[in-house]
């Protein structure tokens, strides 16, 4: 799955504070010329929990404190 955040500053802002956090690992990527989070979602261990704390992770890293 790719998830566009705004311009390249942004989207790299984003996968730093997300890989930092330890909740989830993903990669920036560029498609159709616009950068992009590149993340995978399945996974035989995930569950409602690790979705959850994936989820969670995403919003802190998108709303800046």
């Amino acid at each position: 799955m790719l998830l566009h955040i705004g311009d390249e500053s942004r989207t790299r802002q984003v996968v730093d504070a997300l890989n930092s956090g330890g909740s989830c690992w993903v990669t920036s990527t560029t498609w159709n010329g616009r950068s992009a989070v590149r993340i995978s979602v399945s996974n035989w261990q995930s569950g409602q929990e690790s979705t959850e704390a994936t989820a969670g992770a995403f919003l802190r890293a998108y709303r800046p404190s």
